[in-house]
């Protein structure tokens, strides 16, 4: 996935990784490859009953492996360019180049797409050789121009830095299958994803990286966050202040997401004081602004909520 900036359209190549060990070398031979699984179940599954429950947040630990994560990324990509560079596949077998002269990202020229009801088929007119040794081969199977918005996306209670997230809507016809994907923004590396087109609902959302010009602060107003008893209970207010920067000379699309206890106990009464507009998911508690920061400005959101319980049973958490 390449994007070169926010007002330009997404460029996804779509690329399959061949191998074969049926004991026979395949020499210059055309290949027509499927999205159809022959070991998956063909059976209609069954519903069973539904049951939901309260959201429960849980705090998510990402930072920890990230490097090694990033450093595994970097000697991928170095590994597939420089196989691109060389002619062959990631395997190292080279399908033909040296006598056809055209290589992985040319091939998509000559592929012609077959739809039907449950699959498609890629049909690709070049003679490739793939040994029957179980390597893989890069093959490019489509190339596709998509358009999209983009929006950065902010999460300050986890991260106080910006998300640069683009959103695809006409990506249905692609036939895509669930596979992990590499994002390049602005001509660098930016990272890797998943793409999971069963999960994903009308938009496609991809993530492209982060953006260190926008950031926001999130602060815990103590002077206005107070307790008090009433009764039988006892009542916390809380009080939060996000402010959110804009350090491009651009202006920029900001969605922000924070949230709300929800409480699953009928004697624990979440409030909300203020959501500053906010939209509010009553059932998971996410609140979530959405607006245009202009170059170089700033913008400061206040929300608030309370919670009223026993006073003789401690809460699981401080709210």
């Amino acid at each position: 996935i390449r994007a070169k900036d926010i007002d330009s359209g997404i460029e996804l190549n779509y690329k399959a990784e061949v191998y074969q060990n049926t004991g026979i070398d395949w020499e210059k031979i055309p290949l027509t490859l499927s999205t159809a699984n022959p070991y998956a179940n063909h059976q209609k599954p069954n519903l069973s009953p539904w049951y939901i429950s309260y959201y429960q947040q849980q705090a998510v630990q990402y930072e920890d492996n990230r490097s090694a994560l990033a450093k595994r990324d970097r000697e991928e990509v170095m590994a597939e360019d420089a196989s691109i560079a060389n002619n062959t596949g990631s395997g190292g077998i080279a399908p033909m180049q040296e006598k056809l002269n055209y290589n992985a990202s040319s091939s998509v020229n000559y592929t012609t797409t077959t739809q039907n009801m449950i699959s498609a088929e890629y049909e690709i007119n070049l003679p490739y050789t793939i040994e029957s040794n179980g390597e893989m081969n890069m093959v490019a199977v489509a190339q596709k121009e998509l358009k999209a918005d983009y929006h950065l996306a902010l999460v300050p209670k986890m991260d106080r830095h910006a998300y640069l997230v683009a959103n695809v809507t006409e990506w249905n016809d692609l036939n895509l299958v669930p596979a992990k994907a590499r994002v390049y923004y602005d001509g660098m590396f930016v990272g890797s994803s998943y793409i999971d087109p069963m999960a994903s609902e009308d938009t496609l959302r991809l993530a492209m990286g982060k953006d260190n010009g926008v950031y926001a602060t999130r602060t815990k107003l103590k002077d206005k966050s107070r307790e008090k008893v009433i009764g039988d209970n006892k009542v916390r207010e809380t009080h939060y202040e996000i402010i959110v920067k804009n350090s491009h000379s651009s202006n920029v699309e900001i969605v922000i997401e924070d949230q709300v206890p929800v409480s699953n106990q009928q004697d624990i009464k979440v409030s909300i004081i203020e959501q500053d507009k906010a939209e509010l998911n009553e059932y998971t508690g996410i609140l979530t602004w959405r607006f245009k920061l202009k170059g170089g400005a700033s913008e400061k959101i206040h929300f608030a909520y309370e919670v009223k319980y026993d006073k003789n049973r401690p809460l699981s958490q401080a709210y």
